[in-house]
């Protein structure tokens, strides 16, 4: 098991958000096509891609397409230590209290777990959004809010901590930047549950992003200052 030494790692955690029915290590890319974009359809219709209708609903069949070429790019370009096909997303996050704040209100439960006891062998990592990490090769810039020298590459732990100390944790424009963690095996991780407080709100991702009238996710990162050098 390969932990975190590095000290610019230290006070990070990766979270998730889901479904309590579902569970934790669910991955709707798990299912056949069609059930997947049945699924999405349901719970996730103004999140897929493409114009939106009149009532906001996009195409989730041209979103799972664009998703699988995505954990097809990640599982391509990692080096982690994969039992499972497609991954489970994390937050990446040295701000927990407020993301699971944020993710819990939106109505998801809450896996909460520190980066320095989780197998770092099993995770990838990638500056902001995968998906959008994926459209960057080709220069586009869906899903980001800005261009960034990392977008369009796959880290592992050494790799994202020396990025975290060369570039810190802010957009240009003052802003935290969001990190994403993908999470390559089968085995559940260890930490801490928070429990939903409206189970009947919307459901969320794992960013606390997937609903039409969610308020501005929150802070993903504290300050640069906060991460030492």
């Amino acid at each position: 098991m390969v932990k975190s030494d590095n000290p610019n790692l230290d006070g990070f955690y990766v979270l998730r958000g889901y479904d309590r029915e579902a569970g934790v290590m669910s991955s709707v890319m798990d299912l056949p096509k069609a059930d997947a974009v049945a699924l999405m359809e349901k719970i996730h219709g103004h999140r897929g891609t493409g114009d939106a209708d009149a009532s906001g609903k996009r195409s989730q069949e041209k979103y799972y397409s664009e998703r699988k070429a995505t954990d097809d790019w990640l599982r391509e370009n990692s080096t982690a230590v994969m039992d499972r096909q497609n991954p489970i997303f994390f937050a990446l996050t040295n701000a927990p209290d407020t993301i699971k704040k944020y993710m819990t209100a939106a109505g998801s439960d809450v896996l909460v777990v520190p980066l320095k006891d989780a197998d770092l062998s099993r995770f990838s990592f990638t500056f902001d959004d995968s998906m959008g990490n994926f459209f960057a090769r080709d220069g586009q810039s869906h899903f980001l809010n800005d261009k960034h020298p990392l977008h369009g590459t796959v880290m592992d732990a050494a790799t994202m901590a020396k990025a975290i100390a060369q570039y810190g944790t802010d957009q240009p424009d003052g802003k935290p930047r969001t990190f994403e963690a993908q999470y390559w095996s089968e085995t559940p991780l260890k930490g801490e549950v928070v429990r939903a407080e409206n189970r009947a709100a919307p459901k969320v991702d794992e960013y606390g992003r997937d609903t039409v009238t969610a308020e501005k996710p929150a802070a993903a990162i504290k300050a640069a200052s906060a991460v030492k050098p």
